[in-house]
């Protein structure tokens, strides 16, 4: 695995955004198949914790960008930050 290019860390999350007090910051991770064979992107929102899950096409970088960009666009006035694992696929 590689070294991720300016990674901050979870802990250096702002306190509003830990407070779970406002609507509008999500988490993202991915789940994996076994043997690879399929992946999910799962984005919950903190305070409710609304969650929307996409269909990945693959692992790749390219491709959560996408599915995160489409699966929270009926939500995007309301999307203040998303915080990722630091995976590499992110």
């Amino acid at each position: 695995r590689g070294i991720i290019p300016e990674r901050v860390s979870m802990d250096e999350r702002p306190a509003i955004v830990n407070a779970k007090r406002r609507f509008g910051d999500w988490e993202g991770d991915t789940v994996i198949g076994k043997g690879h064979r399929g992946a999910l992107v799962t984005l919950v929102e903190r305070k409710s914790p609304y969650t929307v899950i996409g269909s990945l096409e693959h692992e790749k970088a390219d491709a959560v960008r996408k599915t995160v960009t489409e699966a929270l666009m009926p939500y995007k006035e309301r999307v203040r930050t998303i915080t990722y694992d630091n995976g590499r696929e992110f």
